[in-house]
């Protein structure tokens, strides 16, 4: 094999290693709720009308979802900081996490995602 294809071959590895391995940070809802660190929080407030939420933060994050699913270590990330998937509304687009008495709300579409704690611990309102 040539220096060429060495070269080629290891530097294709790398690309694909880094790809795979994102990053996180602490959200700005919960210190010990993760988000990409590449996500871009572009809202904090709520809209005036939510009252019932004490917390919130919207991200912009390519890609962040496909179908139901978060993208690739998202999901593994968070259940790794010691959050788990809890039973919500009947919708694919909201996601309950719960660690300790803390729930955060997760909803995602394609290019942004949303993290909301409601005031209290309440239920979310349809």
């Amino acid at each position: 094999m040539n220096f060429s294809k060495v070269l080629t071959v290891l530097l294709l590895a790398l690309y694909l290693t880094s790809c795979s391995n994102h990053k996180f940070v602490e959200s700005s809802v919960d210190p010990s709720f993760p988000v990409p660190e590449k996500a871009e929080l572009i809202m904090k407030e709520p809209s005036e009308e939510a009252k019932h939420i004490e917390k919130f933060a919207k991200y912009k994050q390519k890609n962040v979802q496909n179908g139901t699913h978060l993208y690739e270590n998202f999901e593994e990330e968070i259940k790794a900081k010691g959050w788990k998937e809890i039973k919500t509304v009947e919708s694919p687009k909201i996601r309950g996490f719960q660690k300790g008495d803390k729930i955060i709300y997760l909803t995602a579409n394609r290019d942004n995602f949303q993290l909301i704690k409601l005031k209290d611990n309440t239920q979310w309102l349809e």
